[in-house]
């Protein structure tokens, strides 16, 4: 499961998460990946400041039951994401 640490300062919409012991800001998503994230450098009372690596796309990780249900829904909470770094 993905644990979201807090929001980005200058827009509280950015989510930010912790993936892979970093903090990233999603943003971007275009359908099926988060394709302009960043890096965020701290997290004070769950706001997030200063970047330290942009450029960074991050595809959700499904659980394989939630792929294969037939039931519609209009969200499948992700297990985890995948970075890629320019």
């Amino acid at each position: 499961m993905v644990k979201t640490v807090g929001r980005w300062h200058a827009c509280p919409d950015i989510e930010i998460v912790e993936i892979e012991g970093r903090y990233i800001a999603l943003f971007g998503w275009n359908g099926f990946a988060y394709w302009n994230c960043w890096e965020v450098k701290e997290i004070i009372d769950g706001v997030g400041f200063d970047i330290v690596k942009d450029g960074i796309t991050a595809r959700p990780i499904y659980a394989e039951e939630d792929l294969e249900s037939d039931d519609f829904v209009d969200y499948i909470e992700p297990i985890g994401y995948n970075l890629e770094e320019a």
